[in-house]
């Protein structure tokens, strides 16, 4: 246990901060509110090109998924390992 508490400048080690002055995420933000009164309109027609954009997501997404197990491998070694499931997730969603 020693060990484990002892100083060190590892910046994956839980012990160490790395981040200097107020962190940001530690800060409590207030909460945004939308304009209320607009009402929802139609949805706009496509736009030139659209049709291109829409192919292009749709191959990223394909790609995405099917990069699933790579991702995970990876994210196991240097992560917590569900990277590639929510990237796969994520894409499924787009498809």
């Amino acid at each position: 246990s020693e060990l484990l508490d002892a100083p060190t400048t590892a910046p994956a080690w839980a012990s160490v901060e790395v981040a200097s002055g107020d962190r940001l995420s530690a800060t409590e933000l207030p909460e945004v509110v939308g304009d209320t009164s607009r009402k929802e309109t139609a949805a706009l027609p496509p736009c030139e090109g659209w049709s291109d954009a829409a192919d292009s997501l749709k191959a990223a997404a394909t790609a995405l998924a099917a990069a699933e197990p790579m991702l995970t491998k990876y994210d196991t070694i240097v992560g917590d390992g569900d990277c590639g499931i929510t990237m796969k997730r994520g894409a499924e969603k787009v498809l």
